[in-house]
């Protein structure tokens, strides 16, 4: 239920460019020639660094049956180590021997260069030109959180929302919070314990810096702002959490001792249910992350794809893919019910099912389940989470490791916050210039 997405950053490598980009302009990539079979079928190169999920293996298999034109194979750099597999991409995707599709899985710092230097090609130009699809056949939030400068670079065919949560009685119902709100709520409660999940120093600081990345960093100037009295407050504010907690007990935020939950994840709408009826035993509200656009929550995407820009089988490579934005895929993930389709059609039918509750597949019918089916009300409540919720910043790693080196050595006593801030502002913009 709390996926802990920090978990992802403490695994991650540095955000290793393309050696081969400039400062500037795009990228300068070898033209790559298709490669055909011995029986004349052009060669869809799909690349994934790490090993691909069931799903696109099956697509794979499928897809090679039906077409008479096309093949695909798939090449998986898992064999190697992590820095290995971006060493080898970086030489692949800028010679003749480029994927024509990249799978992306977290962590995603390593495609920033990617986009920027012009290599991922815009989606929307297929789905825009698609007989069988089109813009508003898909959540409005999920595609802008796909986006960067009006180009769809790469799709999710699922995703789920992380958010924090707390007691409408205790922390009202205001979604989406400035952080100096977000601390003025924790003073009118002293008594209590901050939150549930990770309280503590380096959590807070994941939860306010990690969300609220772009705050501080402009990726389209490479300026940054961590010596600012915002930013210091942050830190200040962290530092009232403790060192270390126990763990999570859900009696906590049942019966109040806790003032909210962090880094819940909804990933279906049966969850407003679990959440009111199991985890805090009343009415909730989802007040999102400080300081991050919207409603506050994040859109946090599974595997992503991306079409390179000099592929030679572009059309072939979307023929391959469109089949996840699919009626017949997308509401496999509803039935499902793991993570959110984003087909607005497959929604319905997700929404649908928590009406009927439980479907057991072993005698075919549905069963209600402990706090009752969803409402019409609690679907509408879920809609307007996923339609407000923003993309989430995906945090350079190499950052965020200078962020929580130097916040710790303030945790520590042994600097300032206001010293720590200026560290970190100096380390951050020289990692900026030379990367930028």
């Amino acid at each position: 239920m709390f996926k802990k997405i920090f978990s992802v950053l403490t695994a991650a490598a540095l955000c290793l460019t393309v050696s081969s980009c400039g400062k500037s302009g795009e990228e300068q990539v070898s033209e790559v020639t298709a490669a055909t079979t011995a029986n004349g079928k052009k060669i869809i190169k799909i690349c994934s660094l790490f090993s691909a999920e069931d799903d696109l293996q099956n697509r794979i298999v499928s897809f090679n049956k039906n077409s008479a034109e096309y093949t695909a194979e798939l090449t998986e750099y898992a064999d190697v180590n992590y820095f290995d597999a971006i060493t080898r991409l970086n030489l692949d995707i800028t010679t003749a021997n480029a994927p024509d599709i990249l799978v992306i899985t977290s962590p995603k710092s390593y495609t920033y260069s990617y986009m920027d230097k012009g290599l991922f090609a815009d989606l929307y130009e297929f789905i825009d030109s698609d007989p069988d699809l089109k813009r508003g056949d898909f959540l409005d939030s999920v595609l802008k959180a796909g986006e960067k400068n009006g180009k769809l670079f790469s799709f999710a065919p699922k995703f789920y929302v992380d958010t924090v949560v707390g007691k409408t009685s205790l922390v009202g119902d205001k979604q989406g919070r400035t952080v100096e709100e977000f601390i003025e709520l924790v003073d009118k409660y002293p008594d209590k314990q901050i939150m549930e999940g990770n309280g503590t120093k380096g959590g807070a600081l994941i939860m306010l810096a990690l969300y609220d990345y772009g705050r501080y960093v402009d990726q389209g100037t490479g300026e940054c702002s961590f010596d600012s009295e915002d930013f210091i407050r942050l830190l200040e504010f962290c530092n009232r959490f403790p060192y270390e907690v126990d763990g999570y007990d859900q009696d906590n935020l049942r019966d109040g001792t806790s003032l909210f939950s962090s880094f819940y994840s909804v990933s279906n709408f049966y969850d407003i249910h679990s959440l009111e009826y199991y985890a805090f035993g009343e009415p909730v509200t989802f007040m999102g992350f400080p300081g991050v656009a919207g409603n506050g929550s994040v859109i946090q995407k599974e595997t992503e794809y991306a079409i390179i820009s000099n592929s030679a089988n572009k059309g072939g490579a979307w023929e391959f893919l469109k089949y996840f934005l699919s009626e017949e895929y997308q509401d496999g993930i509803a039935l499902k019910g793991e993570s959110f389709p984003v087909r607005l059609s497959s929604l319905e039918l997700a929404a649908e099912e928590a009406k009927k509750g439980t479907y057991d597949s072993i005698t075919g019918e549905y069963i209600e389940p402990v706090g009752g089916v969803n409402t019409d009300e609690d679907n509408q409540r879920v809609y307007d989470l996923l339609g407000s919720a923003t993309g989430a910043v995906d945090v350079d790693s190499r950052i965020y490791e200078i962020i929580s080196v130097e916040a710790d050595a303030y945790f520590a006593g042994q600097k300032s916050a206001k010293e720590a801030a200026e560290i970190i502002q100096n380390r951050i913009s020289n990692y900026l210039a030379e990367n930028h």
